[in-house]
């Protein structure tokens, strides 16, 4: 490999940078003021960009790996043995297999994503959250090599993490899950409703549940909101529920419905920005969930790091020996609500079905009628994607692209943190060894958005059948137990993943005289959690 011999590396390599201008340089290092209205700062190069550091803690082609988020190290090499790693390890790093010498770093926009309900009909409306941009980017050139640190409390392993919605939950499945979780030593950050005002008369709540659930966190689970009731009240109610509630230590709300409070839904139930902000941070909430999923796992989908695991084909690979018919149900979900993820769609989706069911029902002209006209809006998007199959069945789903994981999202001049999960309904082909052992590999992240206590027939590999565990389900967590106890794997709650992502992204790196990237003066990690990349 050919190696630089000169002193001054900037020179050499670095040539403009377009959403922000060149502030300061020396030999290896610059200093890039941004623009406070851009999205992005692109910056060309010298020389094509050989390999970047990517979700697996190594070294990938750019055609292999284009995107790395905010969980990642960011650094990349050049074929003349020069690497370039930028100040810390925030935000998006994107490169372009078509000009390999360009590299574009994403602060916001289209990157994350948070959902809003609008209108009478609570259409879904995808925008962009909103973030603060930098003053300005630093990035190192060096020779001597990159500094790497781990995203996992356990060095360098893959991570799995399990956020729980209850809608299912009663006081005796409660226990069930419990004791199952107990034995397999795995930790959940489990949602739970205050108040009991449900359509189910044996819905758990911390009204009639409080010593059951309070168990949860004596053995090490994180509590987190799901909502303050099951069903829905009128909004005043539900605000002034809301308002008064006065649980505190629990810093996780994970959106349940159309409650009116919700992140999804407090605009469109014409609540005030600045009290919804003010309420949470008296609460003392932090973390939303954004109420979108990358994806649905499966026995190659587990990974929310690697773009690569959310596309048709590795969705399909995943059901091998399905049948036809349970299959091709599988891939027409997966087409419609990932890979297009427009509403118009969807909803078109969601009314065939209900006007089929009518019709069967009531064997009416109009239902009829009706299908024909959705099956129309339907059936050739279905189709583009059967004939072009051999491109559609790669391209990444729009909102898995950017791997959001994580992200800012400000309400009123308050900063609150959003996060994205992995659907995760099948717990047989989702938690197999096949896929545990993938995660494992890649040192990946699953944030898995699961109903443990779901009792629906049609949910299969569910963790709970007839109230008993499922055995296949059983073996898995089994091998996932065991994974976690070898220190292959890290479990943690949402809310110390959270904890960890904060620390990794608070780190700050310098280059000292000797062109070595180093920790910027008061950062203290152990030494087994970074590490020097030369390779």
């Amino acid at each position: 490999m050919e190696r630089i011999n000169k002193d001054d590396l900037v020179s050499d390599l670095f040539h403009s940078v377009e959403g922000g201008k060149l502030e300061s340089k020396t030999s290896n290092e610059i200093l890039i003021r941004v623009d406070s209205e851009v999205d992005f700062i692109r910056i060309r190069f010298n020389k094509d960009i050989h390999k970047i550091r990517g979700y697996d803690y190594s070294w990938h082609d750019v055609e292999s790996c284009s995107v790395v988020n905010n969980f990642c190290v960011k650094a990349i090499k050049f074929n003349n043995g020069v690497y370039l790693q930028a100040e810390n390890n925030k935000y998006v790093w994107e490169l372009n297999s078509k000009d390999k010498s360009v590299l574009t770093c994403h602060f916001k926009g289209r990157i994350n994503s948070v959902v809003d309900y609008t209108g009478v009909e609570n259409t879904t409306v995808v925008s962009s959250a909103i973030q603060t941009v930098p003053k300005t980017y630093k990035m190192f050139f060096t020779n001597k090599g990159i500094l790497e640190v781990s995203r996992s409390k356990v060095p360098f392993v893959g991570i799995i993490c399990f956020t729980d919605h209850c809608d299912y939950d009663t006081a005796e499945n409660l226990e069930v899950q419990r004791s199952f979780f107990l034995k397999h030593q795995i930790k959940v950050t489990k949602g739970f409703f205050i108040n009991h005002y449900s359509k189910r008369k044996d819905n758990a709540s911390m009204e009639r549940d409080f010593g059951l659930l309070w168990k949860w966190e004596k053995d090490g689970h994180e509590l987190a909101y799901h909502s303050l009731t099951q069903s829905i009240k009128p909004i005043d109610e539900s605000w002034r529920d809301f308002s008064t509630s006065k649980y505190k230590g629990i810093s996780t709300w994970i959106d349940h419905g159309y409650q009116p409070y919700n992140l999804s839904l407090y605009k469109n139930s014409n609540i005030d920005e600045a009290e919804f902000a003010n309420e949470l941070k008296k609460k003392g909430i932090e973390l939303l969930w954004n109420y979108i999923d990358s994806g649905t796992s499966s026995t190659h989908v587990i990974n929310q790091l690697n773009p690569s695991h959310f596309c048709l084909s590795a969705y399909l690979k995943s059901h091998k020996g399905v049948s036809f018919k349970i299959k091709a149900m599988l891939m027409l979900k997966n087409v419609l609500f990932h890979y297009f993820a427009e509403e118009k769609l969807i909803l078109n989706y969601k009314r065939l079905a209900l006007n089929f069911k009518s019709f069967i029902k009531n064997k009416k002209v109009k239902s009829l009628l009706a299908i024909i006209g959705n099956l129309y809006e339907v059936f050739f998007p279905i189709l583009s994607v059967v004939i072009f199959w051999k491109k559609s069945s790669k391209k990444v789903y729009p909102r898995a692209k950017y791997i959001p994981l994580f992200f800012e999202h400000v309400l009123n001049g308050e900063s609150f943190h959003c996060f994205q999960t992995l659907e995760m309904i099948d717990f047989e082909k989702s938690l197999d060894p096949v896929a545990l052992d993938l995660l494992i590999e890649e040192s990946g992240v699953c944030i898995a958005h699961t109903y443990f206590s779901v009792p629906l027939e049609y949910h299969h590999g569910r963790l709970i059948k007839g109230n008993k565990i499922n055995p296949i389900v059983d073996r898995n967590f089994e091998y996932l137990s065991d994974c976690i106890s070898k220190g292959k794997l890290w479990n943690p709650t949402l809310n110390e993943l959270f904890a960890s992502y904060k620390v990794y992204n608070d780190v700050k790196f310098n280059i000292n005289k000797s062109g070595e990237i180093e920790f910027e003066e008061g950062i203290s990690l152990q030494n087994n959690m970074f590490r020097y990349i030369n390779e």
